[in-house]
């Protein structure tokens, strides 16, 4: 089974949309969910009834086939009457198009982004696909958003919040019609807003522009478990055209979809581009990818929304108004009012099928939904992570460690080496829930700085003197820094397994990191010899005497293969021994210093923290090019084929056999 590449897909620009006479349709079952199309009721005097919504849509690509000509589809009456009906937005998005140079703009949030933007009538997004209530993005022109749902990704939730900040009284309604029919639900759309309007919405810096995305692996289940089997496949058999008596090419048997493994090669051959399982990476044309501002996770949904509800304030209120996460998120959801949005569908949401895909998935399923979805894994907006190569844990790999590990007190990683270890345990962002294990040799320092100013020191965030009283930022003592051992068992414990945190480190390549820390701290330093030799307990005189000869008098080669063998040290330890075998699984994020300037933005934006004005930004550029030591350009210098393949082979076999570090050999010495 392989996966069909994106520019296989029908172009959005070729979807044409019928005559507002031919728009005429019969509403779905009525226990469907949110339903790829739906369309108004046919009039009284049509006695038959037009064919189910994405069957029409079929049709209508099947009569395009074969045009090599774009023809631009003719603006809906009802959307240009529901233009003329709203009250103009804000001065700022009245501007025409040329008035944001759209480069800019894309520039900000995606480096080199095309210099040209243009929105078309048949673009997807706007009026190319009003049939679709997953296409054109929900508008809301009172806080300057405009969010893109997706099935399986939140979406219900995110339209109760919509309504609830349009004052709709029945907002937290879940009646299929009221919440996903565009007709019925009170919302404005893009395709509301006539086509200067929508451009400078889609590139200004005044909108934000955002979109949740999930694991293909989860959102591919959730569809099967809630479309596939339930209510005897209903949902497929109408939609997909199983069993259908008009087309014998397609006439399949519920037994088709009945288990996890017929049910994506089905949907794959019958109907790839139902909503519910469509590629994420689908949801625009690319032109679009480089000006949406947010990206998030349901796996963090909670989290995410607050941190994008936050930003958000009403752009015509005089003084300083609430945001929206504490005016409509925060509070007034669940059953008795009391929760936040995506606290009360959480559990039933997001780890009801996660908890279940150890049921479901066999390693041979797991490759072929990263094949399907290899344009969603590798799509670098979408921050999905990697497809099964290290970027992510398996579903085998992160359920392999039932029963979820304990943390125990005496844990190197919580409190079995508070004092005297600068990295055993974790930094944590608790505004961010983010769990960071530093690793020296790895920019720990530059992350140190770079936390102690998201913190707010301020005046001396950028200070790095380890000679100083304080030990500025290495020292958990005085940098001011929150450590996991600074949260009480029951809590620490839940942070190192609760999806709603992520848990991240940066490595490097061992061969890299080894001489970088023989560059730093024995060349010019008496660092390694009071580790190795002077403090070392159990040597008598005569032993430290020639330890300390051998380290400040001997080469590198000696170094590697003869001190560090019996003097373990967090800068030349493995990096696969920073965390134990049992919490891997549970590492969100792995970044790499070869790729930091692209990682370690990635991972802030990831949890809210992307900052692009804040100082440190200046370290992240820095650091991407090099590391102090510029170890890289010396390897050939020190290392020899032999000292090579004794690294790769002995001293970090272990680090280039975690899957998680993603590690390639770089050979010095072919």
């Amino acid at each position: 089974q392989q996966a069909q590449p994106p520019q296989q897909a029908q172009p959005p620009q070729q979807q044409q949309a019928q005559p507002p006479q031919q728009q005429q349709q019969a509403q779905p079952p009525p226990q469907q969910e949110t339903a790829p199309q739906q369309q108004e009721q046919a009039p009284p005097q049509q006695q038959q009834a037009p064919p189910p919504p994405q069957e029409e849509e079929r049709q209508q690509q099947q009569q395009q086939e074969g045009s090599t000509e774009q023809t631009e589809v003719a603006t809906p009456p009802a959307a240009e009457e529901a233009a003329e009906a709203n009250s103009p937005p804000s001065d700022e998005t009245t501007k025409t198009a040329s008035v944001t140079n759209p480069a800019a703009v894309a520039a900000a949030v995606v480096p080199n982004a095309p210099a040209t933007f243009e929105l078309r009538d048949s673009d997807s997004i706007y009026k190319g696909r009003r049939m679709c209530i997953e296409c054109a993005p929900v508008v809301l022109e009172s806080h300057r958003l405009i969010f893109f749902t997706s099935a399986k990704v939140g979406c219900t939730v995110w339209k109760q919040l919509f309504r609830r900040m349009m004052n709709q009284k029945d907002w937290n309604s879940t009646s299929e019609l009221t919440l996903h029919s565009p007709k019925h639900n009170g919302l404005k759309y893009l395709y509301d807003y006539d086509k200067d309007v929508a451009s400078e919405m889609m590139t200004s810096r005044n909108w934000t522009r955002a979109m949740m995305v999930r694991d293909p692996k989860e959102r591919i289940l959730s569809a099967w478990l809630d479309k596939g089997i339930s209510d005897n496949s209903r949902y497929m058999k109408h939609f997909c055209n199983l069993d259908s008596k008009n087309s014998t090419a397609k006439k399949l048997t519920q037994a088709q979809v009945q288990t996890f493994a017929s049910f994506l090669k089905t949907t794959q051959n019958v109907c790839p581009r139902d909503p519910h399982w469509q590629l994420q990476s689908d949801r625009m044309e690319e032109k679009f990818w480089p000006y949406i501002t947010d990206i998030l996770h349901i796996g963090t949904a909670r989290r995410d929304a607050e941190v994008l509800l936050k930003k958000l304030k009403p752009a015509k209120t005089a003084g300083a108004p609430p945001n929206a996460w504490d005016q409509f998120g925060k509070t007034g959801w669940g059953a008795d009012g009391k929760e936040s949005m995506f606290d009360s569908i959480q559990a039933p949401h997001v780890q009801h099928t996660a908890n279940r895909m150890q049921d479901y998935y066999t390693p041979e399923l797991e490759d072929l939904v990263e094949e399907l979805y290899r344009a969603d894994y590798e799509h670098d907006r979408l921050e999905l992570g990697g497809t099964g190569d290290g970027d992510k844990p398996t579903v085998i790999e992160r359920f392999s460690t039932s029963p979820t590990p304990k943390l125990e007190e005496k844990d190197q990683i919580y409190k079995g080496r508070i004092r005297g270890c600068y990295d055993c345990a974790p930094i944590v962002l608790p505004q961010y829930k983010l769990i960071f294990f530093t690793v020296p040799k790895v920019a720990c320092s530059v992350w140190k700085q770079i936390f102690r100013y998201m913190m707010g020191f301020h005046d001396d965030w950028d200070v790095v003197d380890e000679t100083r009283g304080d030990g500025l930022p290495y020292n958990p003592d005085t940098n001011g820094l929150k450590y996991l051992f600074h949260y009480e068992h029951e809590e620490a414990q839940t942070m190192m397994t609760s999806p709603e945190w992520t848990r991240a480190m940066f490595v490097r390549e061992p061969k890299d990191r080894l001489l970088s820390a023989y560059l730093d701290k024995v060349i010019g330093t008496n660092f390694a010899v009071s580790k190795c030799c002077d403090t070392k307990p159990g040597m008598t005189d005569e032993e430290r005497k020639k330890c300390k000869d051998d380290v400040e008098n001997g080469t590198f080669k000696s170094f590697v293969k003869g001190t560090i063998s019996d003097c373990a040290n967090p800068h030349w330890d493995p990096q696969s021994d920073r965390v134990a075998p049992q919490w891997w699984p549970y590492m969100d994020y792995v970044g790499h210093m070869e790729t930091f300037g692209t990682d370690a933005q990635r991972l802030l934006r990831m949890v809210g923290a992307l900052n692009e004005t804040a100082p440190y930004n200046r370290l992240i550029e820095v650091n991407s090019a090099h590391h102090a030591s510029n170890a890289s350009a010396k390897l050939v210098q020190y290392y020899d084929a032999d000292l090579e393949q004794y690294v790769e082979e002995t001293l970090y076999a272990s680090d280039y056999a975690q899957p998680r570090m993603k590690f390639e050999k770089h050979t010095i010495f072919p």
